[in-house]
C-alpha cells in the first residue's frame, strides 16, 4: 500500500514536471501570436494573445495586438474593448489610441473617433492620416466646413490620398460649391481612375448644373467599371432625358429595372411607359411630315 502511494506521488510529480517543461511563457506566447499575426492567421494570434493575457492581463502590448487582430477580423467592438483596456493600463499608449480611433470610425461612432483623433493630433499635429480620417468623421457628422479644413491640412502634408480629395469634393458639393467639388472629383480620378463612385459623384454635380452630356460621359465610365449598379443606369437615363434622347433613356431605365425589379418597378415602369408614348408620338409626327 505504501509503495502504491509512493508511486502515485512520483507519477503526479512527473506530470507536474512535464507540464512545466511544455508550458509556454508569456513572451513565447506573444512571439507566437506576433508570427501568426504577420502571416494573417488572426484567429490563431488571438488564441495565443489570450493565453498570454491569462498570465499577464495588463500588458498593453498584448491587449493592443489582440485588438489589432479583432480589427482585421472586423470584430470592431472587441477591438475597441482591447484598445480601451490597453489605454486604461497606459493612457499614453499611442498605438492603442490610434487604432481605437479607426475602430470607432468603422463602428460609425464618429464622436468618439474624433476624440481619439484629437488626442493623436495633440501628440502629432502633422499626422496626415489622422487629419484626413478626422475629416472623414466630421463629414459623416455633416460638419462639412470643419471636414474641409482637416482635409486641407492633411493634403498639404500628403497630396496623394485620393479618398481625402474625393471626400473634400463631396463636402464642397454639400455646401453648394460645385466648382470646387468638380475640381476635387477630377483630381481624385487622376489618382484613382477606376473608382466608379467618384465618376458617379461628379455626374451628380453635372446633373445639378444641367450639363447632361458630361453627366452621361461620367455615368458611362461608372457603368464600365461597375455594370451591376442600377443607380448608374437610372441617373444616366435621367441625363439622356435632359438631352431629349428618349430611346436611350428607356434602354437605361429598363436595365436598371432588370437589375433591381422589386425596388424600382413602381418608380420606373410608369416612367418607361410615358417615354414610350412620347417616342410613339414623335414617330407619328415624323411620318405625317
Amino acid at each position: 500500500m505504501k509503495k502504491l502511494i509512493l508511486m502515485s506521488f512520483l507519477l503526479i510529480g512527473l506530470l507536474i514536471t512535464v507540464s512545466s517543461v511544455y508550458a509556454q511563457t508569456e513572451d513565447e506566447l506573444i512571439t507566437s501570436g506576433d508570427l501568426k499575426y504577420e502571416s494573417e492567421d488572426y484567429q490563431g494570434a488571438v488564441d495565443d494573445y489570450t493565453q498570454a493575457l491569462a498570465i499577464n492581463p495588463e500588458n498593453p502590448y498584448t491587449l493592443t495586438s489582440r485588438g489589432n487582430c479583432y480589427f482585421y477580423m472586423q470584430n470592431y467592438e472587441s477591438a475597441v474593448a482591447d484598445f480601451s483596456k490597453a489605454i486604461e493600463v497606459n493612457p499614453d499608449y499611442f498605438e492603442a489610441i490610434k487604432n481605437r480611433a479607426e475602430a470607432y470610425r468603422w463602428l460609425r461612432n464618429y464622436e468618439n473617433a474624433i476624440k481619439d483623433y484629437d488626442t493623436i493630433l495633440e501628440i502629432e499635429p502633422e499626422n496626415p492620416p489622422a487629419l484626413g480620417n478626422r475629416g472623414l468623421s466630421k463629414y459623416y457628422l455633416k460638419q462639412y466646413s470643419e471636414s474641409i479644413s482637416d482635409f486641407n491640412k492633411s493634403l498639404e502634408l500628403d497630396d496623394t490620398k485620393f479618398r481625402f480629395i474625393w471626400f473634400r469634393g463631396k463636402a464642397y458639393y454639400r455646401l453648394g460649391d460645385t466648382v470646387n467639388a468638380i475640381n476635387d472629383f477630377t483630381l481624385a480620378l487622376n489618382l484613382s481612375p477606376n473608382t466608379s463612385e467618384i465618376f458617379y459623384d461628379r455626374a451628380n454635380v453635372h446633373l445639378d448644373l444641367q450639363q447632361y452630356d458630361k453627366a452621361v460621359e461620367d455615368l458611362t465610365n461608372a457603368i464600365t467599371i461597375n455594370p451591376e449598379d442600377d443607380v448608374y443606369y437610372q441617373d444616366r437615363g435621367y441625363a439622356y432625358e435632359g438631352l431629349a434622347k428618349f430611346q436611350e433613356a428607356v434602354n437605361d431605365y429598363e436595365i436598371a429595372l432588370s437589375l433591381n425589379p422589386q425596388k424600382l418597378e413602381e418608380k420606373l415602369k410608369p416612367r418607361i411607359e410615358l417615354l414610350k408614348q412620347k417616342l410613339q408620338e414623335i414617330n407619328d409626327a415624323n411620318k405625317q411630315n
